[in-house]
């Protein structure tokens, strides 16, 4: 009878089955499901099919330059390309913004920083670089989700769940990933009182991806606020610095101006279908584009309703609530960034999961989730082409799920005096 149990919690039983009927075969479905279980849970599997899975989608995009060598043709990895040229550009002292016709095919618009930092990858052969770089990416998030305070078969869903929107970023040698694992990592330094570690993350996310600095809002659900802000002042000062060891100081001032003014160049170009965010959604359902101050009302509605949760201070007490509020971070940076693509949604991905394994959830719940996959995978090939270009892409829906994900994030964190967030608390962390 135990073992009839068992199976019935883990196997749902279509309506009128009698489990005693099924009694023959109980040993057998009991002895496949754990061997599943073990398998799928095992995090040297996970490890595995993340290293594979990042190889494969890097050496399928490096086999292109070796097909195509036309005229004008530059190279199928161009984002490594950029980020190497700006390397090299930095250190013989030329201007590394602009875009720049024949060298490559996009311009940069990471920071003086990042192209420095990026050395490690930049003086290796190219494509070793870019094998290294994406296997880098990859691993570093695999380490991060292994940090959680996560039982192993949460942590293994949560690296399912993200499994295509890695691919999909890798195939694009994107540094999403290392942002992503840089929120998580930055989550795991403050639940381990590393404040100062926890502020080098966040300094460090800045500067591959301005928005990852809001991964820094978690210091308002921590004690020693104060402590972190003067962290966070020194890495960012430290590593704003930083390329003063290969350029001027003039050099340097003029290279931050010019990184604005790329930026801002770029702006125009927001209501491009590449874009994918909350503005982009309402734009493709009204069918006409929003002027920016449309597009600031929905941020700046967006970032006073996030806020109201720092205001549940009882709540600050309980590890799922503040991993909930990592998750919110996660998705809102996303979502409500008019300039997100469909690879940065690896990050909002990453939330979404970790949104799901932070409380009880229900039918609706599961809904959601499964919204977020599918949309979440529309971009790639696995998605109906006719669906993608007729409806997903034109209407902005990828970012609805996740929308509609968040919002049931921002109340549950809001009203967590009646949800299951607080059933988790941790005393050390008792706010100052």
């Amino acid at each position: 009878m135990d073992e009839l149990q068992s199976v019935e919690q883990h196997i749902p039983l279509p309506t009128g089955t009698n489990p005693e009927s099924l009694s023959p075969f109980l040993p057998a479905l009991k002895r496949l499901f754990n061997s599943a279980k073990r398998f799928l849970f095992n995090p040297a599997v996970i490890l595995a099919v993340f290293l594979l899975s990042t190889l494969a989608a890097v050496l399928l995009k490096v086999s292109f330059d070796f097909q195509n060598n036309g005229i004008g043709y530059i190279s199928n990895v161009n984002n490594f390309v950029v980020f190497r040229n700006s390397f090299y550009h930095l250190i013989e002292h030329s201007r590394i913004y602009g875009f720049m016709p024949g060298v490559q095919d996009d311009q940069f618009l990471y920071s003086p920083t990042f192209a420095l930092l990026f050395a490690p990858f930049a003086l290796l052969p190219k494509y070793v670089g870019v094998v290294v770089w994406s296997v880098f990416n990859s691993m570093i998030l695999f380490y991060a989700i292994r940090r959680l305070p996560l039982d192993d078969g949460k942590k293994a869903f949560i690296s399912w769940f993200i499994l295509v929107e890695l691919i999909s970023t890798t195939q694009n040698v994107q540094s999403n990933p290392l942002v992503a694992a840089l929120f998580i990592l930055t989550f795991v330094a403050f639940e381990s009182r590393r404040v100062a570690l926890a502020a080098l993350f966040v300094a460090i996310s800045f500067y591959v991806k301005i928005f990852g600095v809001m991964g820094g809002l978690l210091f308002l659900v921590y004690p020693q606020r104060l402590k972190f802000a003067g962290w966070a002042a020194f890495w960012a000062l430290l590593l704003f610095l930083l390329p003063l060891t290969v350029v001027s100081w003039k050099e340097l001032s003029d290279y931050y101006v010019a990184w604005y003014g790329a930026l801002q160049e770029t702006h125009a170009h927001y209501t491009d279908q590449i874009f994918i965010s909350v503005m982009r959604m309402v734009e493709g359902m009204r069918g006409a584009a929003l002027s920016d101050a449309g597009r600031y009302v929905v941020q700046i509605a967006a970032f006073v309703l996030f806020s109201v949760k720092f205001l549940n201070r009882k709540a600050f007490n309980s590890t799922r609530y503040r991993m909930a509020v990592l998750s919110s971070v996660m998705v809102w940076c996303i979502i409500f960034n008019h300039a997100s693509e469909s690879n940065h949604y690896v990050i909002a991905a990453l939330g979404v999961a970790l949104w799901y394994v932070s409380g009880e959830r229900h039918r609706l719940d599961l809904a959601l989730l499964i919204g977020a996959f599918v949309l979440g995978a529309s971009p790639s090939s696995l998605f109906p082409s006719y669906l993608r270009t007729q409806f997903v892409a034109p209407l902005g829906l990828m970012a609805l799920p996740f929308f509609l994900i968040w919002l049931k994030t921002e109340f549950e964190l809001t009203t967590s005096t009646t949800n299951n967030f607080l059933n988790s608390t941790d005393s050390r962390y008792a706010q100052d």
